[in-house]
């Protein structure tokens, strides 16, 4: 079997564009996302996945478990991104993305460990830049990305027990169409998508040789 790769938040945006480059590199590919991956290809497997779900989570890894017990590349894309004022910041937004962004990633990391393959296997897992500088607006963002960069940086840790390759990729604002329902977005300041395919290509050509602990992506022209 070719090896297998394995992206949640794999039906749009940077998690989609990931999925594809793998898929492009001769990976199967299992995507995890909660709606429906418009991704067609012989070596895509499209599999219903809700990180604030423990019970979802459970599903998800006993279906991978039918196809393979191991997993040579894990990207982690899931997450949510709310960016609202204090005043316009309600408990329930606070707390979704609490649920998706760090609660999420304890419950898939945990489940995930049982698939290392020791001094193999590839993890990345992206977060963005505000995760290390908070930024107005994005109070409920923020805070749940910094819970999520505390949680993988002690995963992290404890994983190096195991030899692999675990990179922090934190990342400016990607041209992907999320974006679209925001005003005055300058798409020419972002990182373009096609330097992203670019640089997880660098990673898996290099993973043997390099140790990528952490790396910040960001277009030299952004604001951010």
């Amino acid at each position: 079997m070719d090896k297998i790769a394995l992206v949640t938040g794999s039906s749009s945006g940077i998690g989609e564009l990931f999925a594809l480059t793998l898929l492009d590199q001769g990976f199967f590919v299992i995507g995890g996302s909660r709606t429906e991956c418009d991704i067609d290809h012989e070596n895509f497997l499209d599999l219903s996945l809700d990180v604030t779900s423990e019970k979802s989570v459970s599903l998800f890894f006993k279906e991978i478990e039918a196809h393979t017990e191991v997993i040579d590349v894990f990207i982690d894309c899931a997450g949510i991104c709310d960016q609202n004022s204090l005043s316009d910041t309600s408990l329930n937004e606070l707390s979704s993305n609490l649920s998706t962004n760090s609660l999420g990633t304890f419950l898939v990391y945990k489940a995930f460990e049982s698939f290392i393959i020791e001094d193999e296997t590839i993890v990345l897992s992206i977060l963005p830049i505000a995760a290390k500088t908070n930024y107005e607006f994005t109070l409920a963002y923020s805070a749940s990305q910094t819970a999520k960069k505390s949680i993988i940086d002690s995963i992290k840790k404890e994983w190096r027990k195991y030899q692999i390759q675990f990179t922090s990729v934190y990342l400016g604002p990607v041209n992907t169409p999320i974006w679209e329902d925001f005003d005055e977005v300058e798409a020419d300041k972002m990182i373009q998508v096609e330097e992203l395919a670019s640089f997880l290509q660098y990673v898996l050509a290099k993973a043997q040789s390099l140790n990528i602990d952490e790396i910040t992506l960001n277009n030299k022209y952004s604001l951010i």
